[in-house]
């Protein structure tokens, strides 16, 4: 069927199940290959406050200057605002991840709320404020079009959302191959999160940008633990997984969309 005749956000749910991981891989997993370890998104001083998304963001803000940032992780998405903020309100499914957030808004002296739970479910548990961010979430959100409508309802001037140009399991993709002979898919994309946006009646400003390859924030025999869990193995494996990256860097998409729009 042509994909004129099947709305964006079908086409999105469609995209992002195909990256189901098969049942006969996923029984045998020792752990949840979607965990993340929170380190991985600790906030820092050096979180850059000049990136498309955060000058969106800063545009948008009010008097008031009140942020909500799902997924908010360490508060990387949202706390570079630093002065400019209020109160942030910061939800996550992750106790770990709140808890680090906390911890990131108090040196930095910003208000915060923390509210645990999945985006739109906890959304009545939130108030209205400026500018709802999203960072690297949406890749992980299957029925797209309550999430989003989620976010405008809540705030009052815009919703910033930011995620690669393409699915961040994608540089994967090889390794699945080479362990498991197993094919992963190449969509969703942000083109089409776009689609999903207009769809819903808001004009996006778009924003592509290149990101230089950054160190990670994990050591190398993280890095091998988090593939390893990434890949359903166990460590048995690990020599196998540390000659791969040794030779081939584990590097995310280098290009990051930023997607805002006016509410």
């Amino acid at each position: 069927m042509p994909h004129e005749n099947i709305s964006a956000a079908i086409r999105w749910a469609d995209a992002l199940a195909s990256w189901a991981i098969p049942d006969r891989i996923l029984a045998n997993a020792p752990a949840s290959p979607w965990v993340h370890p929170p380190k991985m998104f600790k906030s820092s001083d050096d979180d850059p406050a000049d990136t498309p998304s955060m000058v969106a963001a800063a545009s948008m803000l009010g008097p008031d200057a009140s942020v909500l940032d799902v997924g908010c992780g360490g508060g990387r998405s949202s706390l570079p605002l630093g002065s400019r903020l209020r109160r942030v309100i910061g939800v996550d499914e992750s106790p770990e991840m709140l808890e680090q957030f906390a911890a990131s808004a108090m040196e930095r002296q910003i208000a915060v709320e923390t509210v645990r739970g999945r985006w739109p479910d906890v959304a009545d548990q939130c108030q209205r404020v400026d500018v709802a961010v999203c960072h690297h979430v949406v890749y992980n959100v299957g029925d797209i079009a309550p999430f989003v409508r989620a976010l405008s309802s809540t705030a009052h001037r815009g919703v910033v959302v930011e995620l690669t140009n393409v699915h961040p399991q994608t540089p994967f993709n090889e390794l699945w191959k080479r362990f498991w002979n197993l094919d992963r898919p190449v969509e969703p994309t942000a083109e089409l999160f776009v689609e999903v946006v207009r769809e819903l009646g808001h004009e996006p400003q778009v924003v592509s940008t290149h990101r230089p390859a950054r160190p990670g924030r994990l050591d190398g025999s993280e890095m091998v633990a988090f593939v390893r869990q990434r890949l359903c193995m166990n460590a048995e494996r690990d020599a196998e997984i540390r000659e791969y990256l040794d030779a081939r860097p584990l590097l995310s998409s280098d290009t990051t969309v930023t997607v805002s729009w006016r509410t």
